[in-house]
Order: structure tokens, then sequence, then C-alpha cells
């Protein structure tokens, strides 16, 4: 089960691909 994480902004922003790269794809992305 992967964690979710909440970034700043729309999906495919800057920060949801930094947080992506930070934890190697194993988290669940989630914008706010």
């Amino acid at each position: 089960m992967k964690n979710k994480v909440a970034f700043q902004g729309e999906r495919g922003a800057f920060s949801e691909i930094a947080a992506l790269k930070f934890f190697r794809n194993s988290i669940d992305p989630f914008p706010c």
C-alpha cells in the first residue's frame, strides 16, 4: 500500500514531480 503525500498545485505540477522523484514513486500523490 502506497502512502498518500499532499503536494501544492495541480496534477503534473513541478511539486508533484519532485515528490515522486524524492520518494522514488512509492507514494500516491494528492493535490491540495
